[in-house]
């Protein structure tokens, strides 16, 4: 037979209880009557999560079922209440992988995804109202929003000054300082016009507030780039976005702007015949290159405004173009290649060579 503790070897000679074995424990629950002994033992508890669900759920607060004892008629508060469905089938909560939808990704993360490369970040000048630095293509100040008139002035002024003097210079297509100078004047006009008709045009359409997925600021033409009012990505845009239609009237009337320059130059740089056969050859291939480049532009502002109007029948109410003055000046920017292709073939950018 097994040894029975005796009285003092439990209690201890001066009445407190010493530790007891598992054996010792298990001799005094048998001898225990059994009502003392239902009362001594814990109520069974059976959970109704597995695991890999307590682990997931760490957060949750865990409840078991109640048991048997007089208190266990009212739930308890944070109780989860019983659906009735299955364990695979009941709405507990379980950790994954944190996936971010397109719109609450963090901006750090998704501006990764569309790399653009800043136009000359260098060309920062502070602005004249709220003298907080900003680029110089800027016509609108990101920080006050008000427009920059001293910089639009200035590109107009430089760009005005040179296209006069270029229709004054090229014509003498002559070897010497005076077709030299028509030539520096025409590539000055060729890139402070279009500058300028941009940030007139970005005055007109008005602030807008960039989507956190969009890069900001004056940068490089990409061909993945996020549209700045959903910030959806658009794979070679032009000039309007497939998902949202909004359209970069800015980009627009840069390319417009700049075919008109180019083959305006063309026709005004018409050879002088009497002149040497080594600067004809030059003037005649380098109005075939100022042709091609205006022409391709032409070519690109023409299929831009034709993608434009043919999306206009799949876009929502919302991103349709329905103010006048913008459909308008679309309708203008689709006429002006057919003009001048029209004028091509009449020869007045083709003949002469």
């Amino acid at each position: 037979m097994d040894r029975v503790a005796l009285l003092h070897e439990v209690v201890g000679s001066e009445g407190r209880p010493l530790a007891l074995s598992v054996g010792q424990e298990r001799q005094l629950l048998d001898m225990l009557p059994p009502a003392a002994a239902r009362m001594r033992a814990a109520p069974q508890a059976l959970s109704r999560f597995s695991l890999e669900e307590l682990v997931a759920g760490e957060d949750e607060p865990l409840t078991e079922p109640a048991g048997d004892g007089p208190d266990s008629a009212s739930p308890a508060p944070e109780a989860t209440p019983d659906t009735g469905l299955p364990r695979e089938q009941s709405p507990v909560p379980r950790r994954q992988t944190p996936t971010y939808p397109l719109s609450i990704r963090p901006p750090e993360t998704r501006r990764q995804q569309t790399p653009v490369r800043p136009f000359w970040p260098a060309l920062r000048l502070p602005c004249p109202l709220c003298r907080q630095r900003k680029h110089i293509l800027d016509s609108l100040c990101p920080h006050c929003r008000r427009p920059d008139l001293v910089v639009v002035s200035a590109f107009a002024l430089v760009g005005g000054s040179a296209l006069v003097g270029a229709s004054l210079l090229l014509p003498g297509n002559e070897p010497g300082w005076v077709a030299a100078a028509g030539v520096l004047t025409a590539v000055l006009a060729a890139l402070a016009l279009p500058a300028a008709t941009g940030l007139l045009v970005h005055i007109l359409a008005g602030y807008e507030e960039p989507h956190v997925d969009a890069a900001t600021g004056v940068h490089w033409p990409a061909s993945k780039a996020a549209c700045m009012r959903c910030g959806r990505l658009n794979v070679m845009p032009l000039f309007v976005c497939r998902f949202c239609g909004r359209v970069s009237w800015v980009r627009l009337s840069v390319a417009a702007a700049f075919a008109v320059v180019c083959l305006g130059m063309v026709a005004a740089a018409s050879p002088a015949w009497q002149a040497p056969g080594w600067w004809l050859v030059l003037v005649v291939w380098l109005r075939r290159l100022v042709r091609l480049i205006g022409c391709l532009c032409a070519l690109l502002v023409l299929l831009g405004t034709l993608e434009v109007w043919k999306l206009q029948a799949r876009l929502p109410i919302t991103g349709r173009i329905r103010a006048g003055p913008a459909r308008a000046a679309l309708l203008v920017a689709t006429a002006l290649p057919l003009l001048f292709g029209l004028l091509f073939f009449l020869g007045i950018f083709g003949g002469n060579g």
